[in-house]
Order: C-alpha cells, then structure tokens, then sequence
C-alpha cells in the first residue's frame, strides 16, 4: 500500500514508513488528536519544515504533535496578557485551516504561538456570540417582547413627588 504525504508530496509505502520507530511513535501521536484536525496537521506541520529544503525529522514532528495535543486537550486557549478562552476543537481545526490557506510570511514556525493567536481570536469571536446570545435571553426575560410596563396612575406619581419632596426638605 502506496502514502503519499500532502504536505510535500513524497511516496512511500504504508509497511516501509511504519518499520522506523520514530515513525511509528509520530503516527502513534497523529491518532492521538481529534479525527477534526488529523487531516490538516501534516500540511500544518509542512510550515516547520526547515527552509533549506530538509525535511522535518520524525522525533521534532512527534514532539510539536504532543505539544498541539496538549494545547487541544486543555479545552481552554491562553493568549499570554489575554484572558484564556474556552476552545472547543473546531475553533482549533478552524485555526488550522486559516494558517494553512494564508501561511505567515516567516518560516519556518518556532513554535505553536501563532496558531494559539489565531485559535484565540476564533475562540474569543465564539465566546462572544455565547455573551451575546446569553446577554439576550437575559434581556428577554425580564421584559419579555411586546410587554410594556403599564402606565403609572396620577395617585402613584403624586405619592412619588411627595416622597421626593419630603426628602429635599429633611435634608435642608
């Protein structure tokens, strides 16, 4: 059985790539993130590859693999100065697929910070709408739509101005 990475496009076959150890211990890491991002992580993992045309090595690709689970498990994002967002998988998966379609202009990534901003803009924007959303019902409850307030009778407004006016004399 023939892979071809789509990322750079080489060949190999699925017994040939799966006898390297550190190949396994990678594709032992791949099935460990959530089947939304298993298919945008090999391009995204492209944009690590070193400019002078290497490839990226097994062990560096396990390790940012690890760290991306990792960031994916927490179900939060932490934007350091910023105030940490929940991050279901699919702002995650999003963030992937916006960094893949316009890669930075600096390669290759250092590190995951750049997806973590771009996660936690998604993830920020989601919460929100949640805000909002909530914020509504909130609103609706307490004065549900096309129910006014009924008018307050000429007895109520005077009892009002007296109170009022009682007040301003005491503190004279």
């Amino acid at each position: 059985m023939k892979t071809v990475c789509p990322a750079c496009g080489a060949t190999s076959s699925l017994e040939a790539l799966l006898t390297d150890g550190e190949a396994r211990l990678f594709m032992a890491a791949l099935t460990r993130l959530p089947s939304q991002l298993v298919f945008l992580t090999p391009k995204y993992l492209a944009l690590f590859r070193p400019q002078t045309g290497r490839v990226l090595q097994w062990r560096k690709g396990t390790r940012l693999l690890d760290a991306l689970n990792a960031l994916v498990q927490m179900g939060y994002v932490h934007r350091k100065g910023m105030v940490d967002r929940p991050c279901p998988i699919a702002a995650w998966a999003e963030a992937l697929e916006r960094i893949v379609a316009s890669a930075p202009n600096r390669l290759p990534l250092k590190n995951h910070q750049y997806l973590v901003a771009i996660a936690w803009d998604i993830a920020d924007g989601m919460d929100r709408k949640v805000e909002q959303h909530q914020h509504q019902r909130v609103k609706a409850e307490i004065r549900p739509k096309g129910q006014l307030t009924p008018p307050m009778s000429l007895e109520q407004m005077q009892t009002i101005r007296k109170k009022n006016m009682h007040k301003s004399h005491k503190g004279k």
